[in-house]
């Protein structure tokens, strides 16, 4: 039963994926069947750093997932949270490993324009 949750959730999501007709997104780009990596606790505050984007273009279910799993694809980023309405990313990382820009590129590169938000 639990493989047919699997088929039926990875159907959904390239159901969404088709009725959101992005011209922009790159060729075979695809979130259907991505598994979500769960939140990781920060061991130190001065380890992490929080950075906020606006996210443009969002306007189905599926492109939440999109830029979430683009963000999560840069090493070093440890949480990103996402809200389709008002089009915001809330990204937590490591200066250590990575910096906004090449988060802000990556959600870019996924087909939504990403700017971070002036503190």
């Amino acid at each position: 039963m639990r493989h047919v949750a699997l088929v039926v959730v990875g159907a959904v999501a390239l159901l969404s994926w088709v009725a959101c007709e992005r011209r922009d997104a790159p060729p075979g780009s695809t979130s259907a069947g991505t598994a979500a990596a769960p939140p990781v606790t920060p061991s130190s505050a001065t380890s992490e750093q929080v950075v906020e984007f606006v996210v443009e273009g969002m306007h189905c279910a599926t492109c939440p997932i999109t830029v979430r799993t683009a963000a999560r694809s840069i090493p070093g980023v440890v949480d990103v949270q996402v809200t389709m309405s008002p089009g915001r990313a809330r990204v937590r990382y490591r200066p250590s490993e990575t910096d906004s820009t090449r988060i802000a590129a990556a959600i870019t590169d996924s087909g939504y324009p990403a700017d971070e938000v002036a503190k």
